[in-house]
């Protein structure tokens, strides 16, 4: 986020993720960095994008330590957020919330599925839609179960899933705020650090 400011070229950005990631010891697996409305494009890769004042930013990441896999999702925005912007990812926040504190074994993935959608509807996005809102994650990024509508196994006790809210909108860009949870019998532990927030560059 540090190095995202109006006339970065997109590409240069994974250069700085991947650095940075062999610099604390880890390997680079995937980073999804797109800003403005190319964000709209799920998988981004590095891209000749200039940045500019006003473009969302998200940034969706893995990397491997030690084998296993991490997976995050961070967003910023450079300048002045719209009203758009801000509703919108407050209404994901909201939904991702609702989701993490459902979380506890024995309870059914579709039923996290539902919180989650659900609330970001009422929160600011009525249209909001999903295939799934997260996954086990282990050796691989995406592991089974994945939590979809109609998935209707149970969360079990040392489960580490990732749960997130993505939105994609062509013309206008997107988020994906996204964290690491380990599922235990006390509730759900954040293993994600840096704060989910939206970040103004």
């Amino acid at each position: 986020m540090d190095a995202a400011r109006p006339g970065v070229v997109n590409r240069e950005l994974q250069f700085v993720y991947q650095t940075t990631v062999m610099r604390r010891g880890c390997v680079p697996h995937f980073a999804a960095i797109a800003a403005g409305t190319e964000g709209a494009l799920v998988n981004h890769l590095p891209s000749d994008y200039v940045l500019k004042d006003g473009d969302t930013t998200r940034i969706d990441c893995n990397a491997v330590y030690r084998n296993y896999v991490s997976d995050v999702g961070r967003n910023a925005v450079l300048g002045r957020p719209s009203d758009k912007t801000e509703r919108y990812f407050k209404a994901l926040v909201s939904g991702l919330d609702a989701l993490e504190q459902t979380v506890r074994p024995d309870v059914r993935l579709s039923e996290l599925f539902k919180k989650a959608v659900t609330t970001a509807r009422i929160s600011g996005i009525p249209h909001y839609q999903r295939q799934n809102v997260g996954h086990s994650i282990g050796l691989q990024v995406v592991e089974p179960p994945v939590i979809t509508p109609d998935n209707d196994l149970k969360l079990q006790e040392n489960m580490v899933i990732a749960i997130e809210t993505p939105y994609y909108e062509v013309g206008f860009g997107s988020f994906n705020p996204e964290e690491t949870i380990l599922v235990t019998n006390e509730g759900p532990e954040r293993l994600t650090r840096k704060e989910n927030k939206l970040y103004i560059l």
